[in-house]
């Protein structure tokens, strides 16, 4: 039944659906064979192009008209895997969308006009099939500029068309001759048929755009919710603001945060606030910096950092403002604000319930060649600008309300910072690569029809997810706008049955201690570990990087210092806090300020400051709290990062022990300690940070513990395990630890590969800890995390956490 009514709406046309479903496998089989839509596409028209020509210069060789019915049968099925290519390998583009509507054109013109040079028919009357056709296929695609779909009603559509001419082919193929009487009438029955088509396309394509003005899905009749507006302080006290929902039922246990997507504002979810219809939720949505409310107050664009950063700071005043657990809180984002959310799972490892990520724009579609490159060359060589958005309304939804309030916002911006449109591409392709380090449980939730971000990367990032807690729903036909589409009901009930589940029974209990032994960072260390083929690429371009270090590398005082003590060493990491470039001849100095300014080296003086900022703000609520200061540094390299933080606050701190296990580190940091005159409030002492015994008698009791850049050195967890204990048996309960990780490092095989570590010169290999099993060590020797630190590349983070009281 229902391929008898896709008969006589669309013709043959209908059944490209199962046609495409056949012809998937092999799709599959050209995507991976790098085979593009595109490229499909113009080989189809070039071969249609070959056989019109073959066929009107041999038009009196009748068997060649053999090869037309074999030709249309090829070239649909060909049409249908371009479809399949573009739509479920994620290579739609503009120019596919020409290529395939002007291809179709030309290939119909081509096939057909040799039937004008045969003697059966009347040259004009062919003529007139052809222009009708193809006005025909410009009927159909008028619709989606006027605010509908692309039309395929039939009677005679593109396949009707294919299957009549290919008869007709076969037939004179064959040897047969049509009798007068059927060569008049076949075309003039044709032209008949596609002035039918065009009008019920234009028909029911206006008939289509009048219906969505009225068409309102009613799927429940939830209450109105009035939003309070407030404002908080962000991680830099600058103020932002946001909108909050409270709970119907007066409750306020359990919370969900709304997150918008670029160039809108939180005002634009009051919607999904009533949609999702869970009135014993609370709900709270802010605008992101620069955002609708929220504006810049100096005018200048943060860093995609800084809006991660953001959302930490937000989920914490809603958790410590209304009394909600951390457990308790789910996230629903859109575009933009889903690479946030999905960066804050990564980078922070936030132990929400779950979390909700519709269209994450893990890769925008910028249309034009290069754009990213020039982009960022530009970036570089004029600094900060902005470009304006390219995206309209009529692209987001099918839904008119939704366009006509987008275009009426006076809230809504259009230009977006290229150092954040920069940020958003490095930082989609990091947690892309690396979705395996997320726990939280996630829902993700895909367009089928976007014309705003690429899919392939929302399906790689889903393919990784480390939770096991995961789902995906694709809705066909829908734009990027998802929770915003005329049909959003769908996806509303998706969210809501999600969160509904996830919030039916306790939250989850994550066992992170053997990732060190089966993780998938483990994996990645073992592969480390292997020696590559000798002649590989890849085997010989690492010695040529360690050549070119042993010699002219040595002209840099940083490398030099690298290669005698190691380049994990404390001489070397304090030669690269002080980033002072030298070295032997002025091309030395110039090695060595590229040296120090590699990606790995700025992110480590990054580093470097938020333990200084972590140090200040434990100090400051260890006085407000009335507890004494007392900081011991379990391996303090040359203590720079703690004497420099005393600096800035000498006078609060009662005592500080600086320890480290190499002797040259000691009699180093103790000159450092001499220099800045502090003998009398600082001590250096070589000591064992693995040793728990050791450490759990350090007198008297300690309220500050550091241990800054060394679990990372180490791979395996129970000596970590072991010098945390250690930790928690010296700090006072309400005392504090500042902690470091490196959940990610994009060079970790060049260092694998290349530099000596300072253990007897053993090259430097690393297992990477993500931030949840870092987080999960250190909770399990009685601490609890309060707040966090990362670099813009995502490399290095810094942490307090609070010592639980037995």
């Amino acid at each position: 039944m229902d391929s008898l009514i896709v008969l006589k709406t669309q013709g043959i046309y209908g059944l490209k659906p199962r046609f495409q479903n056949v012809l998937r496998p092999f799709a599959r089989i050209l995507d991976a064979a790098g085979i593009r839509a595109n490229q499909v596409t113009v080989f189809t028209c070039a071969m249609s192009i070959l056989l019109g020509l073959l066929l009107v210069n041999r038009v009196n060789a009748r068997g060649l008209f053999l090869f037309v019915p074999i030709w249309l049968l090829i070239r649909m099925a060909l049409n249908a895997v371009d479809g399949v290519l573009a739509r479920d390998f994620d290579q739609k583009s503009n120019l596919g969308t020409y290529l395939n509507e002007l291809g179709d054109a030309v290939s119909d013109v081509c096939c057909y006009l040799p039937f004008a040079y045969l003697t059966e028919f009347e040259p004009l009357w062919i003529g007139a099939v052809i222009v009708l056709a193809v006005i025909s296929e410009l009927a159909g695609v008028t619709g989606p500029l006027a605010g509908g779909s692309r039309r395929y009603d039939g009677p005679m559509g593109k396949s009707d068309r294919a299957f009549v001419f290919g008869a007709l082919a076969l037939w004179v193929g064959i040897g047969g001759h049509l009798v007068p009487w059927a060569s008049n009438v076949i075309p003039r029955v044709l032209v008949i048929l596609l002035a039918f088509t065009i009008f019920l396309r234009v028909r029911n394509g206006l008939a289509e755009i009048d219906d969505s003005f009225s068409e309102v899905v009613q799927v429940s009749t939830p209450e109105i919710r009035t939003a309070q507006e407030s404002s908080f302080e962000t991680h830099d006290n600058t103020s932002l603001f946001y909108r909050y929902w409270p709970p119907l039922d007066g409750s306020c246990d359990r919370a969900i945060i709304l997150l918008h997507r670029g160039h809108e504002h939180s005002g634009r979810l009051q919607h999904v606030v009533e949609e999702l219809d869970l009135p014993d939720f609370a709900l709270f949505a802010p605008d992101a910096r620069g955002h609708g409310r929220s504006v810049l107050s100096d005018g200048n664009s943060p860093t995609l950092g800084t809006f991660v950063k953001d959302v930490d700071a937000f989920v914490h005043h809603v958790s410590n403002t209304h009394g909600i657990p951390i457990e308790n809180i789910a996230v629903v984002s859109h575009s933009v604000g889903s690479v946030l959310a999905a960066t804050w799972a990564h980078d922070y490892a936030p132990k929400i319930r779950c979390m909700v990520l519709t269209a994450p724009a893990f890769k925008v579609k910028l249309y034009v060649p290069f754009a990213r490159a020039a982009l960022k060359l530009l970036h570089i060589m004029i600094g900060e600008f902005h470009v304006n958005s390219y995206v309209k309304p009529q692209v987001l939804t099918h839904d008119p309300e939704r366009i006509a309030s987008y275009k009426s916002d006076p809230l809504i911006k259009g230009p977006i910072s290229v150092r954040v449109l920069l940020g958003l591409y490095d930082a989609s392709d990091r947690i892309v690569a690396d979705a395996a380090a997320i726990q939280v449980p996630t829902q993700l939730l895909i367009s089928g029809s976007d014309w705003v971000v690429h899919r392939k990367p929302q399906l790689k990032f889903f393919e990784r997810l480390g939770t096991s807690v995961k789902e995906k729903h694709l809705f066909d036909g829908f734009y990027h706008d998802v929770l915003g589409e005329k049909d959003r009901h769908l996806p509303i009930e998706k969210v809501r049955g999600f969160i509904v589940t996830m919030f039916a029974g306790p939250s989850q209990e994550l066992q992170l201690f053997d990732d060190d032994k089966a993780g998938f960072t483990k994996l990645e260390f073992d592969a480390l570990n292997q020696p590559l083929p000798a002649m590989s690429a890849k085997s010989l371009g690492f010695e040529l990087t360690k050549l070119g270090l042993k010699t002219g590398g040595r002209l840099s005082d940083g490398i030099r210092l690298g290669l005698k003590t190691g380049f994990d060493s404390g001489s070397t990491l304090d030669y690269v806090y002080r980033n002072h470039a030298s070295g032997i001849t002025p091309i030395g100095k110039l090695i060595d300020w590229c040296y120090l300014h590699c990606t790995g080296w700025r992110g480590i003086r990054r580093r470097k400051r938020n333990v200084i900022k972590a140090l200040l703000r434990s100090i400051s609520v260890l006085r407000e709290n009335g507890m004494p200061v007392r900081i011991v540094d379990i391996a303090a390299g040359h203590g720079r990062y703690v004497l420099e933080a005393l600096d800035k606050d000498r006078v609060s701190v009662e005592e500080v022990l600086l320890r480290d296990y190499s002797e040259i580190n000691v009699q180093l940091g103790s000159t450092l300690v001499r220099e800045r005159k502090l003998e009398g409030t600082v001590r250096f002492e070589r000591g064992d940070a693995f040793n728990e015994a050791s450490l759990a008698e350090i007198p008297p009791r300690q309220t500050l513990g550091v241990v800054s850049g060394l679990y990372e050195l180490f791979p395996e967890n129970e000596p970590v395990r072991n010098s945390l204990a250690g930790l928690a048996n010296a700090i006072e309960a309400g005392g504090f630890l500042v902690y470091t990780g490196q959940p990610f490092h994009p060079q970790l095989e060049m260092i694998a590969r290349t530099l000596p570590s300072h253990r007897g010169h053993q090259p430097w290999i690393m297992r990477r800890r993500t931030q949840a099993e870092m987080d999960h060590l250190v909770e399990g020797a009685g601490f609890r995390k309060i707040e966090q630190w990362i670099d813009d590349k995502g490399l290095f983070t810094v942490s307090i956490a609070q010592r639980i009281g037995a």
